[in-house]
């Protein structure tokens, strides 16, 4: 049967019909100018009303004025640099030592706000019993530096308080956390041959020149007439450790950049990690190469490999000292067969012993010439 045709208006008007267009087929996309709009996802619709503001109006000029900004949070001092004690010139017993303390306390800081301290005056006290050392500690935020210029009032103050017999302390000194550097061929026309004037000199300079500020100075060569025969010399400032940086390598004084290094210290009995020799450290050391410290050959300690791959002890997989007759020790300092660190080597024990003579002649010095022999 054949199906007959209406107008537009005919098939409008028929009653059971719907003009809504029909599904395209799946997999072809949908026509701009067919079928409704799809709706929005509604959960999208609602999060976007909730975060979006109630009133869109522009903001009204605040005159208010700005917040101010946050606080520093205070420079953090290590304890260590907070410190200052004071040593009798021979060791006492102070069994009172709880008693003293608060007695101490209460004159040193008076005597602080008397000199007009700006450092802060409460300072943590406590006495070694045994010693009768007098430890200070200054509060968190300051450093022992700030009452550099103040411990010999101090020292007087807590004289006073002390009972007889216990009233002979040497002057307070603040612990030994500061680091010593050398600056070499220094003119001693700019900077004085005098013993006295040379460290002002050498304040005032590294101060204006580099912002340090140097606890003390002195000559490194300490004998008047050799520096006498020469034009240059080479002096030892102490500067706070974390000031070492601005004048190492080098640093511009006099108008001249001069080398500078810091100094290490060591003693007859330290040994260098580096060529296991006694008498200076690894900074110091000259030497070209690492020494092993088992068999004293040129490699490190943990390059260290037993030559046998059949060793009865595995030391070809681990670091063995003595592992088979393959690899035997051998001291890098005397020779013998032991490693460098046993303390049955010839050369640790002569260290000891030059090390104890020299300490011995040096509090015997120190006594006859009335000074501290507790440092």
């Amino acid at each position: 049967m054949q199906k007959q045709s209406r107008t537009y208006a005919e098939a409008a008007a028929a009653p059971n019909e719907t003009s809504a267009p029909k599904t395209p087929p799946k997999g072809k996309k949908r026509s701009p100018t067919v079928g409704p709009t799809p709706l929005k996802n509604p959960k999208q619709k609602q999060k976007k009303e909730v975060t979006a503001p109630e009133d869109a109006a522009e903001p009204a000029n605040d005159t208010s004025p700005p917040p101010p900004p946050p606080a520093p949070h205070p420079k953090t001092i290590t304890i260590a640099r907070r410190r200052m004690y004071a040593t009798h010139a021979t060791p006492i017993l102070l069994p009172n030592s709880a008693k003293l303390e608060p007695q101490i306390s209460i004159a040193i800081a008076k005597e602080l706000q008397k000199c007009d301290c700006s450092a802060p005056t409460n300072l943590q006290i406590q006495i070694n019993a045994t010693t009768g050392t007098v430890s200070l500690t200054t509060p968190p935020g300051s450093g022992s530096i700030e009452y550099t210029s103040y411990q010999a009032p101090m020292t007087t103050v807590m004289n006073a308080v002390l009972p007889e017999g216990s009233q002979d302390y040497m002057e307070f000194r603040r612990a030994p956390t500061d680091s010593q550097v050398v600056i070499h061929g220094l003119s001693l026309e700019a900077t004085s041959n005098d013993e006295e004037i040379m460290p002002s000199v050498m304040k005032e300079s590294l101060f204006v020149g580099q912002q340090v500020n140097i606890i003390s100075a002195r000559f490194l060569q300490k004998d008047l007439e050799i520096r006498l025969s020469k034009k240059f010399t080479s002096v030892v400032v102490i500067v706070p450790t974390d000031e070492v940086d601005k004048i190492t390598p080098s640093v511009l004084i006099h108008g001249r950049y001069k080398a500078s290094v810091l100094m290490w210290h060591a003693n007859p009995t330290k040994q260098c990690k580096k060529c296991y020799q006694y008498g200076h450290t690894e900074e110091g050391c000259k030497a070209t190469h690492h020494t092993c410290p088992i068999c004293a050959g040129e490699n490190r300690l943990k390059e260290l490999k037993c030559a046998s791959p059949t060793c009865p002890r595995k030391g070809d997989r681990k670091i063995i000292a003595d592992c088979c007759p393959v690899t035997p020790s051998k001291c890098a300092a005397c020779g013998g067969n032991h490693p460098a660190y046993s303390v049955e080597c010839p050369v640790k024990i002569k260290a000891k012993q030059d090390a104890k003579e020299h300490y011995d002649r040096r509090r015997a010095s120190q006594s006859s010439e009335g000074m501290d022999t507790t440092k």
